[in-house]
């Protein structure tokens, strides 16, 4: 029966699918990509380094996103390292990108980081971690996956953090890769790392060049912060408060600047979306309630002539209730589908920039209270023809 009235079919299939896909999208997107920012942020329970803003510092060292605040000195690092509250320590050097993609310089105590569960949280797919004092190079998977760098594969650095078209190749100086991490769904999948006197090297051969006139100047090892873990998240406060007293210093705690920056820029965003949503549900409902009467009113003849031969008015209701429940059921499951495939395209696209993986086919929670509320509103909506018909008297 419902062939029978294919457009109407199609065109209500199509008002329901649409407010579930973007349901589906907003849901998913938001609880996978502020759960995997999430993730990467917990681990670490400070970020010190220059003086400036708390978010740029966190998103520049953490996420290799942005400028960062500016370098401090190495023997900062190292008495953060000294520290007995400090658990492990680690320096990043930032200065240089291979094709878009962050040359970090770092220590090999990076590969020996622990999450709070005592989880390695970095692992080598292939190779070994580098050696000190080397040019040799570590790979994240996105980069050894997207920009054809493998074991043994050589390569240069481009001046600058970002991929400029015309910047300065340091040809002088050639890295070798020894290893390639596993994926971990976090921003360390699109980097380069390689030992921090490497950029130390590379950033004095530069400003020789520049300095020309000025005679040989000594290496300035400095970096761009420190990741730090403590021996207890209860020491937080007491190291910000004493850091923020340095003239030359400042600590930022990455998971209060991730949930400041949802706050800030994340959620009027996925808000406006919100309200679209909720837009699309409410206009998808009216389109569902004038093709449902329309196509009533158009059978109204056929079954007014079932009530004359003897059919109920509950079996006549039963028949359009069970049209309607195969419709919605229809249309809200396909919208799921559908929904779960966009998300998949867009974590490709999410993969590339930030280096966060999503899980395209896992449910988010609410998602299904939220597809179930979906559903209900729009069986109310459709009871309204089918009691209308019933209300119909055959004279």
């Amino acid at each position: 029966m419902l062939w029978s009235r294919k457009w109407i079919t199609f065109a209500t299939l199509f008002a329901l699918i649409l407010p579930t896909a973007l349901a589906v999208i907003l849901v998913v997107v938001r609880y996978q990509t502020e759960g995997a920012l999430k993730k990467d942020a917990g681990q670490i329970d400070l970020v010190v380094g220059a003086k400036g803003g708390a978010m740029q510092l966190v998103l520049s060292s953490l996420y290799h996103l942005g400028m960062p605040t500016g370098n401090i000195l190495y023997e900062n690092y190292e008495t953060l390292k000294e520290d007995q509250r400090v658990k492990a320590a680690v320096p990043i050097g930032l200065g240089d990108n291979y094709d878009g993609y962050r040359i970090v310089g770092t220590e090999s105590a990076l590969f020996d980081l622990k999450d709070h569960a005592g989880t390695q949280m970095l692992n080598f797919r292939e190779g070994e971690a580098f050696t000190a004092d080397t040019f040799e190079a570590v790979i994240g998977a996105q980069v050894a996956d997207l920009s054809g760098l493998g074991l043994g594969a050589t390569f240069h650095g481009t001046h600058g953090l970002l991929r400029v078209p015309g910047a300065e190749l340091h040809t002088d100086f050639t890295y070798r890769v020894v290893g390639v991490l596993e994926p971990t769904g976090s921003a360390k999948d699109r980097a380069i790392f390689v030992p921090i006197s490497a950029v130390w090297k590379v950033h004095h051969a530069e400003e020789s060049v520049h300095q020309v006139f000025k005679g040989a100047q000594p290496i300035v090892k400095e970096v761009t912060a420190v990741l730090v873990q403590l021996e207890s998240a209860g020491l937080r406060l007491w190291m910000l408060d004493e850091l923020k007293k340095k003239p030359n210093l400042m600590a930022a705690v990455p998971i209060n600047e991730v949930l400041a920056m949802s706050q800030i820029y994340l959620a009027p965003f996925q808000k406006m979306l919100f309200l679209i949503t909720i837009g699309v549900v409410i206009v998808s409902c009216l389109v569902i309630l004038l093709a449902l009467y329309q196509a009533i009113e158009r059978r109204e003849k056929s079954l007014l002539t079932l009530r004359s031969l003897g059919a109920k008015r509950s079996e006549i209701s039963l028949i359009l209730f069970y049209e309607l429940a195969f419709l919605i059921c229809s249309g809200v499951i396909l919208g799921g589908v559908i929904g779960h495939l966009v998300v998949q395209v867009l974590s490709g696209i999410i993969y590339q920039k930030t280096g966060l993986i999503l899980h395209a086919w896992s449910l988010a929670p609410g998602e299904l209270p939220i597809l179930g509320g979906i559903a209900g509103i729009l069986f109310l909506i459709g009871l309204f023809p089918i009691f209308s018909i019933y209300r119909k008297t055959v004279v």
